[in-house]
């Protein structure tokens, strides 16, 4: 392949090292993304997107295009993830705009927490300490072990309620989704551990906390190092620069896709890294 490129220099990138943000929500943000964090001309990735049918772009052509039209951003521990995070409220959220977004056992210890207040109601009850969960006088064990159990089983159930308090304490998001296709969790819709608890309670729970709660997007920010690399967790910072630098150029170029971002376990994002709060702008329709 040969494109005829400008090389070009950008006064702005001792400011942008100052500033380092990966937003690639929407092409517009992905693109912004690509050319804030390389100092690469925009017109330089739309002739790459241009030759893609032909030669698909990797890593290896993706390093070769910085080293030569940019230069590589430094200190990939302190780049600012913008993600989303989706949750359903029937209060706007203020649980979050108190605490900010937190791991689901924080998050139910919080006596004023949605979802501890939807359990009592329902008189369910869960001892974090002894793994028990108890509804209308009967006791539940909800330690988790790993098990090779079938859904149809009692057992299974539990033990995935406990997996998701003692064996989850990380937050998920995203750094982008597919407008057209929701997240097979359904967090739009209910807590995934709504689904666990009414299995184990033999109760339709997520119906009505569906039908009374409504979806939410978060926008938040999470340094770099406190997110799990999504890949080969062996490979080196430039590998893991070009990963995130790949998706924000298929983002840029091609309809963003589903991109799931997790934290490392016990990171809270704080209410001060909440930049927004709204109700949900996709999979209404859905």
């Amino acid at each position: 392949m040969f494109i005829e490129l400008k090389k070009t220099t950008f006064s702005f990138w001792g400011y942008m090292m100052q500033n380092q943000v990966y937003d690639i929500r929407t092409s517009e943000a992905a693109l912004n993304t690509l050319v804030s964090l390389t100092g690469v001309d925009p017109s330089v990735w739309k002739a790459l997107s241009d030759e893609e049918d032909h030669v698909p772009v990797t890593f290896d052509l993706l390093a070769d295009t910085i080293n030569t039209y940019g230069r590589f951003p430094s200190r990939l521990d302190e780049l600012e993830m913008v993600y989303i995070h989706v949750t359903t409220s029937a209060n706007g959220c203020e649980s979050i705009k108190k605490h900010g977004i937190q791991d689901l056992a924080t998050a139910y210890a919080n006596a004023d927490s949605e979802l501890r207040v939807f359990l009592d109601e329902h008189d369910i009850h869960i001892d974090l300490e002894n793994r028990i969960l108890t509804h209308a006088g009967r006791e539940f064990d909800i330690a988790y072990r790993p098990c090779l159990q079938s859904p149809n089983d009692d057992d299974y159930w539990r033990k995935s309620v406990g997996k998701k308090f003692y064996n989850d304490h990380a937050t998920c998001g995203f750094f982008s989704v597919d407008n057209l296709r929701p997240y097979g969790g359904l967090v739009h819709m209910r807590p995934e551990v709504l689904n666990n608890i009414g299995h184990v309670v033999h109760l339709d729970l997520c119906r009505e906390w569906h039908s009374s709660h409504s979806p939410y997007e978060i926008i938040a920010r999470v340094k770099c190092r406190d997110i799990v690399y999504n890949n080969d967790t062996n490979e080196d910072e430039l590998h893991q620069y070009l990963y995130y630098l790949l998706m924000a150029y298929y983002n840029a170029f091609f309809d963003p896709s589903e991109r799931i971002l997790l934290t490392k376990n016990n990171v809270r994002i704080l209410p001060q890294d909440v930049t927004r709060i709204a109700p949900i702008s996709f999979w209404n329709h859905l």
